[in-house]
């Protein structure tokens, strides 16, 4: 579907299949995807998807488009003797040539980078090369390692210019991991953009990572799967910016309750999509200038039963309205995000995933900030 300003319209035909990246190739629309059990990139006539077959074996798919060179290149993986086969393939108008060897892993990015082809993903190795670490460069033809490589899987690439952005991994297994770096024009080593970031794992344990990035006029905006938190300001999930000077995540929505896979800017405004749907669902648009709220005071409220086992029941004022979101701090101020919903005429919060010990839950509604001490009893 094509955005006219005001709602979206259907782009030709349905495509009967899973549509997994899109871009611009002579002009016109292209995308990439699975289609049936097969992998697919349609190319846009004016009317209809002229489908193409770039991976051609059951189970294939296209992660990743992008033009270099005058030429069309995707990213994808179809299935071999040996199990799945990654690689990179050029579109040379009739046919899909392989690119410079196959990947020890997954490819989910593409772009290019002083005049280099650039493939980053979940792979170690790539075109015979094992030195390679998640990010590779097609350099005459055959894949070499990029700079001194990143430490965990990467999922987006963003051309800025006279930089190169990866974005991936927070934390693998409760373990820090890059989440953002940038490579600078003629350096060999990835300055990390989150030096420290052991507030955006979720829960303490479960993967965080960022998923998309773009360029706005005051840093990046990324989204991805984590948390952000100020205890003092406000908080969100999912979707926040990064600025040069502090060096460091800024909620921009509030709380989401499942991951962001694309951000995007459109005229002056973000643009996320994704899996969450609470408050907000699949789709939704931010205002730069006015997407954070101010928080005017804290006020203290009453949760029931207290000390709880499962659930915490409720009641906030009616002039609030509806809750942009809720949290959990522990004793040692990790950020623990929380589910809640109508129930009755109150509202009920599940704690049932935490562990036994003493936490403060802390709202916002309509510019209001509430919080209220709880106790998790042993189970």
């Amino acid at each position: 579907a094509v955005w006219n300003g005001s709602n979206f319209e259907y782009q030709g035909p349905a495509i009967s299949g899973e549509v997994r990246c899109a871009s611009i190739h002579e002009g016109r629309p292209v995308i990439g995807g699975r289609y049936g059990q097969s992998s697919f990139v349609g190319l846009w006539t004016g009317w209809d998807w002229d489908i193409e077959i770039p991976f051609w074996n059951s189970g294939s798919k296209v992660n990743d488009i992008v033009e270099y060179n005058g030429d069309l290149y995707v990213a994808g993986s179809d299935s071999g003797f040996i199990g799945s086969l990654h690689s990179v393939r050029r579109f040379t108008g009739t046919n899909w040539d392989n690119v410079g060897g196959l990947f020890g892993g997954e490819i989910l990015a593409l772009d290019t980078f002083n005049g280099k082809l650039i493939a980053a993903g979940r792979f170690i190795g790539a075109g015979g090369s094992p030195s390679i670490s998640y990010v590779a460069a097609l350099e005459n033809g055959a894949w070499q390692p990029f700079s001194s490589g990143i430490d965990a899987p990467v999922q987006c690439l963003l051309n800025m210019g006279d930089a190169l952005v990866a974005g991936g991994g927070l934390y693998i297994g409760g373990t820090p991991t890059f989440g953002l770096a940038r490579i600078s024009s003629g350096s060999d080593e990835w300055e990390p953009l989150l030096p420290d970031h052991t507030g955006y794992t979720i829960g303490g344990t479960e993967d965080a990572y960022i998923h998309s990035i773009v360029q706005s006029d005051s840093g990046l905006v990324v989204g991805g799967n984590f948390v952000v938190a100020e205890l003092v300001g406000v908080y969100g999930t999912n979707v926040a910016t990064w600025a040069e000077n502090t060096m460091q995540l800024a909620p921009l929505i509030g709380f989401l309750d499942g991951a962001v896979f694309a951000v995007r800017l459109v005229n002056g405004e973000v643009m996320i999509g994704g899996a969450f749907a609470t408050p907000l669902a699949h789709l939704a648009m931010s205002d730069m200038a006015t997407s954070t709220p101010t928080i005017d005071g804290v006020v203290e409220l009453t949760v029931a039963p207290n000390p709880s086992t499962d659930v915490l029941h409720l009641t906030l004022p009616e002039e609030l309205g509806t809750p942009s979101g809720v949290i959990a701090t522990d004793a040692q101020g990790r950020i623990l995000p929380l589910r809640m919903e109508p129930w009755a005429n109150a509202w009920r919060v599940d704690v049932s995933h935490l562990s036994a010990g003493a936490y403060t839950l802390v709202l916002d509604a309509n510019t209001r900030r509430m919080r209220a001490a709880f106790i998790v009893a042993g189970r």
